[in-house]
């Protein structure tokens, strides 16, 4: 049974290629980052976590002017792992990993839902719902 790429890894993945890449890196960020789920997923596409990382990199550049790009990755990354959409602490999962995730069918507009859940997590921040990642926090 073919297996999709959910929504939730796709925004980290796009997260990861903006938080270690710089403009001559982006599209070797994408292809290793894409080619780590080759073997699980159908649909990892290196060109589409550039495109969603550009848009990304480009909205921080509006709401977080003169930042780092590479911090604002880490705190969405941090928010994407920790909290849903709503604002809620996730539960811990029993099992994880992406033996026991995935979509059925692919996703339409992986990117633009990535552009506006991270509009929403940074919103959340913003406003003191989620808090600031701990200090030193990685993936």
């Amino acid at each position: 049974m073919a297996k999709f790429i959910d929504q939730e890894l796709f925004d980290m993945c796009a997260l990861t290629v903006l938080k270690y890449s710089n403009d001559e890196f982006f599209h070797e960020a994408a292809r290793i980052t894409a080619s780590s789920y080759d073997g699980d997923y159908q649909d990892v596409d290196p060109a589409e976590l550039i495109i969603a990382a550009e848009k990304l990199r480009e909205a921080f550049g509006i709401l977080l002017p003169h930042s780092d790009p590479s911090a604002a990755a880490t705190q969405l990354q941090y928010c994407v792992k920790k909290f849903n959409l709503d604002g809620s602490k996730k539960r811990t999962k029993l099992f994880g990993g992406t033996w026991f995730s995935g979509e059925r069918e692919p996703i339409m507009n992986k990117v633009d839902r990535c552009l506006l859940n991270m509009t929403t997590y940074h919103t959340l921040v913003m406003a003191g719902v989620i808090p600031l990642a701990p200090k030193g926090w990685t993936l």
